[in-house]
């Protein structure tokens, strides 16, 4: 309905953090439907599961959203659609300006057929498995640093050589 009539610049399909209101939670499955239906036509949906973008070098834990959005897609077509889904990791050079360099690192697709008949089974345990191989994915994708301690190492690294590092990019 009026969800729907509403124009997407650049065809982003806005999607609301569960803050305990209900309401926004309610347009959100307007959202995955939306997303449903982008990939039915043969779209393409890119999602940043983390939900929020951080300055620190690590990937944060992932959100649901990315399983749940393909593995209802694929159920809804009876597992014949045919999704990819491939990781993607990014990696800023310069975190804090503006058209910084990025190194953008592809990954292979995950395979999704192993998670089909376990989500006919248990969809809770099909999307915690399927997150949890993103959430690998992508970490082996980015500069994943799992200790604070170790990041802030990184970090005084890279103030020490910065001016080799830049000469170097």
């Amino acid at each position: 309905p009026e969800y729907r009539a509403r124009v997407r610049p650049l065809c982003v399909i806005p999607v609301s953090r569960q803050r305990g209101k209900s309401d926004k939670i309610d347009r959100n499955v307007d959202a995955f439907r939306e997303c449903y239906e982008v990939l039915e036509r043969g779209g393409v949906i890119g999602i940043f599961p983390e939900g929020i973008s951080e300055m620190a070098r690590r990937v944060r834990k992932i959100k649901t959203g990315a399983a749940r959005i393909v593995l209802e897609a694929e159920r809804r077509n009876k597992y014949e659609l045919g999704v990819k889904l491939i990781p993607i990791g990014l990696h800023f050079f310069s975190r804090s300006r503006f058209r910084s360099k990025v190194l953008v690192n592809v990954g292979r697709p995950i395979d999704l057929q192993s998670y089909f008949s376990l989500n006919e089974q248990d969809n809770i345990e099909a999307v915690s498995r399927l997150t949890d191989k993103i959430q690998d994915s992508l970490e082996n994708l980015t500069v994943h640093v799992q200790h604070s301690e170790l990041d802030r190492f990184v970090k005084d690294i890279e103030s020490i050589y910065r001016d080799e590092l830049m000469t170097q990019t």
